[in-house]
């Protein structure tokens, strides 16, 4: 499976990886974990 998520929705669209199992908090808001953080390339069609 791992392998059909980047072949197919990660490959060439995924410019920069910050983290995996990234820490994240907003004040008052929300706290927890996500799997993958990046910047992702999208374009309009």
């Amino acid at each position: 499976m791992s392998e059909v998520i980047i072949n197919q929705a990660l490959e060439k669209k995924l410019n920069e990886i910050w983290g995996c199992e990234t820490p994240l908090y907003y004040p008052h808001s929300h706290a927890g974990t996500t799997d993958l953080c990046g910047f992702m390339i999208i374009m309009n069609l």
